[in-house]
């Protein structure tokens, strides 16, 4: 076996010439010499330098009729329904075009075309002849590439095995792999095999360049070289595949890079506009498993962002902004009851989530006992780079399906630290929990740590312990001056007594310790306001038609929340991956739909509050926490 390697391995090093792309319109067509020529010159304008084939074949271009409709009337590349090209590789390489291209060839270059659909990418149907042309020429060069040119020829993964009986001999065969089937295009298009590595079923972009892209490896692969050939964008666009063009593949863009990556977008909540710039550290961050809220815990990144412009260790620990990144299911805070199932079965979705501090830990305090920790990546500033390059474009595109085995908040961090490090030998797929992936750094010298010793975390200041949460701390508060038992537990508190009994402790606790009296009474208010919130989310206690009533109000919410979500912030549909800041409403249109969005969330408690007041516990519970306002207010 060893021997037939070496042996295919030497006949395919043999010393030749490296051949260019050769174009040549082939066939009969109407097309005069000097119209040849002058198309042949325009599309090799747009072929990136360095394409390098492994057999002398020209590309032969030929022309029938492949579609019945017009091709300017309908097409748009963001949904594709039409055929325009077709390509055959064999003896020899030929690319099929619709005979319609040929008027549109006779025709030239115009200045715009305006029969092509607004939201193309492409604004002439000559455009979009060459991104055709370019399109195909990528599926002959991922199928046909030299690959010797562009990686070490004793790369053994460049080559797959396949085994044959001759003769009741069982003999190797070897080929070569398409550049989609190497690691390096895997791990930047996070893709294994044929899967998406995001999505256990199917992932979906919000502002894909062409969603036909998602059809299989190669198309992803042909998909992206035609906009990396066509787009003088595209670098700060989707600049980590520009990364993999230019840096991995060594290709040179016909076009000079001009255009200035987009930094800037918004927190989940929208509450102000973030920069990710000045990033000082990213640090991977840990929940610990929690019995009331998911089992195996919960991980996340934590940026350290410098409030001036200071790099590396002249960035004080006082000067810092904490931003966190979390992929997780989309409104659900825990795995509790039913969650947990509908996880397991995909059933929730998977989205970006970009906040900061005192936004995203909100959704731990209700928990005691909740254990964190912080290990920061060891991270060279190019990889640093790259791995806010993808938080960026995963901020604006992003929308998954989570599911708890092949696609949860791990899996996603994993991969996109896989593609920062260029560790391209890491199988992530083997990731299942947040410690098993802590493991995973340590072994892969990611983290300082050799080990994992929480001990060690402890004394570098990166563990927190929440021992007290601001409800507990609340009700540990009332319970040294109250008459309820220092056992009791906070959780029965509700169940065990009604509004009217609650408020009797709440005055027997103040009246034994009246120094007390503003600490007890804004403990008690913190419960019962704890206690409102929760009946207001529990809708069952209404009538059929006030649940029918408050679903409405609800959906009209989430539909003005959903005008806010990040992609759909951008005006220019014809975007796709990081938009340019030309491409986004401005301040003004962004802060009306916030306001429109608030007035719908304030619409929806006022009536939620209306209905539950017939409830003589909900009343009972407002007037508690008017009654301690007023003692509050007092403060004599």
């Amino acid at each position: 076996m060893v021997l037939s390697l070496l042996l295919f391995l030497l006949l395919s090093f043999q010393h030749h010439s490296y051949a260019q792309i050769n174009l040549k319109i082939s066939g009969a067509t109407s097309l005069t010499k000097a119209q040849k020529e002058i198309f042949i010159k325009k599309v090799q304008a747009k072929i990136p330098h360095n394409i390098v084939l492994d057999q002398q074949k020209p590309i032969h271009i030929f022309f029938k009729k492949l579609e019945s409709r017009p091709i300017t009337a309908n097409y748009c590349q963001k949904s594709p329904g039409l055929k325009l090209a077709r390509l055959a590789l064999g003896n020899s390489f030929k690319i099929y075009l619709d005979q319609q291209f040929i008027s549109i060839i006779k025709a030239g270059e115009p200045d715009r075309d305006q029969n092509i659909h607004p939201t193309c990418f492409y604004q002439t149907t000559f455009e979009l002849l060459l991104g055709t042309i370019i399109h195909e020429i990528a599926h002959t060069f991922e199928k046909n590439s030299e690959l010797s040119h562009y990686f070490d020829k004793s790369r053994i993964d460049l080559y797959q095995r396949e085994t044959f009986m001759i003769q009741g001999k069982r003999k190797h065969l070897y080929s070569k792999k398409d550049l989609s089937e190497l690691s390096e295009f895997k791990t930047f298009a996070f893709y294994n095999n044929e899967t998406l590595l995001f999505d256990s079923q199917s992932l979906h972009y919000k502002n894909s360049p062409n969603t036909h892209e998602f059809s299989n490896r190669k198309e992803k692969f042909s998909v992206q070289f035609e906009f990396f050939a066509m787009d003088q964008d595209y670098a700060c666009r989707k600049p980590n595949m520009f990364f993999y063009f230019t840096k991995i593949l060594k290709l040179r863009p016909k076009y000079q890079v001009n255009c200035k990556l987009n930094k800037k977008l918004f927190t989940s909540t929208l509450k102000k506009e973030i920069a990710l710039t000045q990033i000082y550290e990213v640090q991977v961050f840990i929940s610990m498993p929690h019995q009331e809220s998911t089992p195996w815990g919960h991980s996340s990144l934590r940026l350290l962002k410098c409030h001036q412009k200071l790099i590396n260790d002249e960035c004080p620990l006082s000067a810092q902004e904490e931003i966190f990144v979390d992929y997780s299911m989309d409104g659900v805070q825990d795995l509790g009851r039913g969650n947990f199932i509908n996880a397991m079965l995909g059933k929730f979705n998977l989205n970006s989530k970009i906040r900061t501090k005192d936004i995203y830990m909100q959704q731990f305090l209700t928990h005691k006992g909740r254990e964190f920790f912080y290990l920061p990546l060891k991270l060279a500033p190019k990889q640093r780079n790259r791995l806010i390059n993808q938080i960026l474009e995963n901020h604006w595109g992003l929308w998954s399906t989570y599911t708890m085995y092949a696609n949860n908040c791990t899996h996603v961090l994993a991969n996109m630290i896989k593609m920062a490090t260029q560790d391209f030998s890491w199988d992530t797929t083997q990731i299942l929990t947040p410690m098993g992936f802590v493991k995973k750094l340590i072994q892969r010298n990611l983290v300082e740590l050799r080990t994992f010793n929480l001990n060690k975390i402890k004394q570098k200041g990166l563990y927190l312990d929440q021992k007290e949460t601001y409800l507990t701390k609340a009700w540990a508060n009332l319970q040294q001056s109250s008459p309820i038992s220092s056992t009791f537990p906070f959780f029965n508190f509700k169940k065990s007594f009604s509004p009217q009994e609650r408020m009797n402790i709440y005055r027997q606790a103040i009246k034994k310790d009246f120094k007390k009296k503003i600490l007890l009474a804004s403990s008690a208010l913190i419960l019962e306001r704890y206690f409102q919130t929760k009946m207001e989310k529990d809708l069952s206690v209404l009538s059929s038609s006030e649940r029918e009533q408050i679903k409405e109000l609800i959906e009209n919410y989430k539909m003005k929340h959903r005008v806010l979500l990040s992609w759909n912030l951008i005006k220019e549909s014809h975007s796709y991956g990081i938009p340019l800041k030309a491409e986004l409403y401005d301040l003004y249109d962004i802060e009306s739909k916030k306001e429109q969005m608030s007035l719908a969330h304030q619409n929806l408690l006022i009536n939620i509050k209306q209905y539950h007041l017939n409830s003589s516990e909900y009343k009972y519970t407002q007037e508690n926490i008017r009654e301690l306002s007023e003692i509050i207010a007092q403060r004599e």
